[in-house]
This record gives C-alpha cells, structure tokens and sequence, in this order.
C-alpha cells in the first residue's frame, strides 16, 4: 500500500476497477499469452523454464529487453541449510 497520494489515485482509477481480469499466477500469464495476440508480459527466466511444461504454445523472447535482476532465499537464522549458500 503506497503512502503516496498520486500512486493511490491511479491504483483507484486504472488497475483496481480490472484487477478481476489480471491473471492470479504465471501459469495464467502464461495461457494468456498463448490465447491473445496482442498480450505481452515481463517475467523471469526463472519462471519460464519452471512453467515450459505448463503451456502449449511458443513464446518468443525479445531480444535485448531485459533487466538485471537477483534472487533472495529467505530462511531461519539457525537453518541447516545456511552452511549451503555461504560457500
């Protein structure tokens, strides 16, 4: 939730009266793409290969379109797993 008056203006105004029609996770992205022409959609390489198997259609990457982006693993300070990562 935004503090900023403008951002909560335009949420009001331009997402939440369509926020039905958004897709809830990246399986319906994904389909949705699939079934428009004219749907595009941003989304981690990471998504993409998790989900190939889920969609039944050919996605095209645009080449040079793309943002650096990093990946967090959150877990407990006393996790087994720590030992892991810090390698």
């Amino acid at each position: 939730e935004s503090k900023v008056e403008l951002l909560k203006m335009i949420y009001r105004k331009k997402i939440d009266p369509f926020s039905h029609l958004l897709p809830r996770n990246a399986k319906e992205v994904l389909e949705k793409i699939c079934q428009e022409n004219n749907y595009a959609s941003v989304t981690s390489t990471y998504v993409l290969i998790e989900t190939n198997n889920l969609i039944h259609c050919s996605i095209v990457y645009v080449p040079q379109a793309f943002f650096p982006g990093s990946l967090a693993i959150a877990m407990v300070k006393e996790s087994h797993y720590k030992g892991i990562f810090n390698k």
